[in-house]
């Protein structure tokens, strides 16, 4: 079982805003939805349109990785796929 709500969608919302169009690993599709992944374990909460849809949300989630003493390299690029997330949120929200 996957920790992310809509990860098909957001794998496609990924590709779509050019994630990984320069082959760089840190920034493949994939390694995003790893890292959503993660902080879904490390948070213990599902990735979905409720728990992650502001700043505020990857503000809290951030913290949480803080707590989890989750080294600063790992939490920024949990953030920039927090992010990714919240924007795919805020792209897909009903106006």
């Amino acid at each position: 079982m996957s920790g992310i709500v809509l990860a098909d969608e957001f794998r496609a919302y990924c590709r779509e805003a050019g994630v990984g169009s320069r082959d760089r690993v840190a920034e493949s599709v994939a390694s995003y939805v790893a890292y959503l992944e993660r902080l879904s374990r490390v948070a213990w909460e599902e990735m979905n349109p409720e728990t992650l849809r502001s700043e505020e949300d990857v503000k809290r989630l951030s913290e949480k990785l803080e707590c989890a003493r989750v080294n600063q390299r790992s939490v920024s690029n949990i953030k920039r796929a927090m992010r990714r997330y919240v924007g795919m949120v805020e792209a897909y929200a009903p106006k």
